[in-house]
């Protein structure tokens, strides 16, 4: 114990950061408005720029694809220790364990995923809908099964992608991420919890049943479902293909479980919880809207 208050007094913030994991400051990874060229001119081409801002400072909130440094949703991810220990399935020799932190939003939202059998939302992956993939995993039963595994619980190696925040001399956050790949054990408890899309395989290495799920992305072209690859690809239109099994109340085609097949996000909005997500988002976006416009009359 006096050792732990020791480090205290030497490294507080180094502690902190070992207890807690790194700061990510996201207000550093977000554009200003000058950056993004928006200004108080009275020109067509000032307030095509301030068109412009807004919808990207709204795309980080929403889509996570603008507005930010990164070009990609907000966020870090990295393993924390936790000061206990767990037994090695492979080699049967306790090991450190750790647990995994993901903090990037993956299109995960609460009610609306899991009503379509898991399936990812690749287009709200900002901020707003990473607030409520947090708020759908506050599940107290997770407390509650974490003191049932035992003193050294079953665990397994695990490699997973990893994004830190650069730091100075000091260990501040200087606004810029360190993507790479790290290799700790987690609990095989805690790995079966964890989004499949997680894994670089996009399979749950404790449940290979659990496999990723995304809805694909329409870039403005229309064809019929059952049209042949020779079609599509002469279209041009970008369509993400995943394999979405057991949900053919999604979809109009005939093809079998298992093949790759599209559902149409176009027909989303007919389930109510999307439409009362885009209903909140639309309202998010007029208050942002109304708040910029009457900050600018105030100038």
């Amino acid at each position: 114990m006096s050792g732990f208050f020791s480090d205290i007094m030497s490294d507080m913030k180094g502690m902190e950061q070992n207890l807690l994991g790194p700061d990510y400051l996201y207000w550093k990874r977000i554009l200003k408005p000058s950056d993004m060229g928006m200004s108080d001119d009275g020109n067509f081409g000032a307030l095509a720029n301030d068109i412009s801002g807004l919808i990207n400072y709204v795309e980080v909130l929403v889509s996570g694809k603008g507005g930010s440094t990164t070009g990609g949703p907000l966020g870090d991810k990295f393993f924390l220790k936790t000061g206990g220990q767990c037994t090695d399935v492979a080699s049967n020799k306790l090991v450190d364990r750790y647990i995994y932190i993901n903090n990037i939003p993956s299109g995960n939202i609460p009610f609306i995923s899991s009503g379509l059998g898991g399936t990812d939302f690749t287009e709200f992956e900002g901020l707003i809908p990473g607030t409520l993939s947090d708020l759908g995993k506050l599940n107290p039963l997770g407390l509650f099964k974490s003191f049932m595994m035992g003193e050294n619980p079953p665990c397994m190696a695990v490699t997973l992608a990893t994004v830190t925040p650069v730091t100075d001399a000091n260990g501040n956050d200087t606004g810029q991420d360190n993507d790479g790949t790290d290799t700790k054990f987690l609990a095989v408890a805690d790995v079966k919890n964890m989004d499949p899309c997680t894994f670089p395989s996009k399979t749950n290495p404790a449940d290979p049943t659990q496999t990723c799920t995304e809805t694909f992305v329409n870039s403005g072209c229309d064809y019929d479902s059952d049209s042949s690859s020779s079609s599509k690809q002469k279209s041009k239109c970008k369509y993400k293909y995943s394999t979405i099994p057991k949900i053919k109340k999604y979809r109009k085609n005939k093809n079998k479980s298992g093949k790759m097949i599209m559902q149409d996000f176009s027909k989303l909005p007919d389930d109510l919880y999307v439409k009362v997500f885009y209903a909140c988002i639309s309202v998010f976006s007029l208050y942002v809207l109304y708040r910029f416009i009457q900050r600018y009359h105030k100038k």
